[in-house]
């Protein structure tokens, strides 16, 4: 069996995505997908959070207006913005900085006046509080060693979130030891707009309103691969499925099911392109996976339940399992199974 499995680019991402990445013989890293707008509250794309001492600070890359209407490799970095009164990076790495180096005063990777002005402001505000505060806050203990390279990525300026996110995953994979091979989406035909309105109308109107047209699915699928039924029991077999989940059928947590035909196929086509016969979904697509089309496929669909390894997190007697990845690489510079 080998197994694929994918997610979007997110934010430094926290540990159930690389645990869902080493059960897998390839991850994708979905580029290629559309974003979310910057508001939702499951955006982990261009916001994440970190430690801190007065609790969780979030964190956001500063976008363009196409974040949440296009994917992630044209949506612009607005490297110009101000955020909290500073340049946004400077005021990402101060926070950094107050969150996991607050007795360091480890010198910027360069001399330009903002970041100086950044180191400034740090031991400003770590004098300004009192002794007794200064003497219980602590530097996380690998702070000093991965704050370069993180500076460095963000100092690079990258043009777009794909580029941003990416790279941050990849200091991570080297930092965490991660073997599963990593590829962008980019380039890969999974383009399923034209199911759109078909979906759309068996959403409003039921399944049986488009079961007429549910062979041009079947044909979908033929003509990126082989497929495993013949195509009048895979016409039926894909109707009792859709029909099922329409008629109260629940996850295993209980919530009932609403089919996404569209986003099903975008997986099966993920695995006709990489080569790959079982692709591993999180377990968050429980609740639409349309399991019929990776039959027809002759694919198979497996779901990973994320289980985030308790871990001493700084300035928190809570654990929290999902502060973003950079709580991970400076507290621990592992993943938590994989700490000696």
């Amino acid at each position: 069996m080998s197994v694929l499995s994918a997610h979007q680019p997110e934010l430094f991402p926290y540990q159930g995505f690389w645990q869902k990445a080493c059960a897998a013989d390839e991850f994708l890293l979905l580029t290629s997908y559309e974003t979310i707008g910057p508001k939702r509250s499951t955006n982990y794309q261009s916001k994440q959070r970190i430690g801190g001492w007065k609790g969780r600070t979030q964190m956001r890359i500063p976008t363009d207006e196409r974040m949440g209407n296009a994917p992630f490799t044209e949506v612009g970095i607005l490297n110009d913005a101000v955020q909290d009164s500073l340049p946004w990076i400077e005021g990402h790495l101060l926070k950094i900085r107050q969150a996991y180096g607050w007795n360091s005063d480890l010198s910027p990777l360069t001399s330009d006046r903002d970041a100086l002005a950044t180191l400034e402001r740090h031991r400003q505000l770590r004098s300004s509080t009192s002794r007794s505060e200064r003497d219980r806050r602590e530097s996380a203990p690998y702070f000093e060693r991965f704050f370069p390279e993180v500076e460095s990525l963000y100092r690079a300026e990258h043009s777009t979130l794909a580029d941003l996110n990416t790279a941050f995953i990849d200091l991570f994979v080297d930092a965490f030891g991660i073997t599963t091979p990593m590829t962008r989406s980019d380039g890969i035909d999974h383009d399923t707009s034209r199911f759109d309105d078909l979906e759309s109308r068996m959403h409003e109107h039921g399944i049986d309103a488009v079961r007429g047209e549910l062979g041009s699915v079947v044909d979908y699928l033929a003509e990126h691969g082989d497929i495993a039924l013949p195509r009048a029991e895979a016409i039926e077999r894909l109707y009792a499925d859709l029909k099922d989940g329409r008629n109260g059928m629940v996850t295993s947590t209980g919530a009932p099911k609403e089919h996404k035909l569209r986003a099903t196929l975008k997986l099966v086509r993920l695995l006709q392109e990489t080569g790959h016969d079982t692709y591993l979904s999180g377990s968050g697509a429980e609740g639409y996976v349309v399991d019929s089309v990776f039959d027809i496929a002759g694919k198979s669909n497996e779901y990973f339940h994320a289980k985030p390894a308790p871990y001493r997190q700084l300035h928190s007697d809570t654990f929290d399992p999902y502060l973003g990845g950079l709580d991970m690489l400076f507290t621990l510079g592992a993943l938590p199974e994989d700490r000696a």
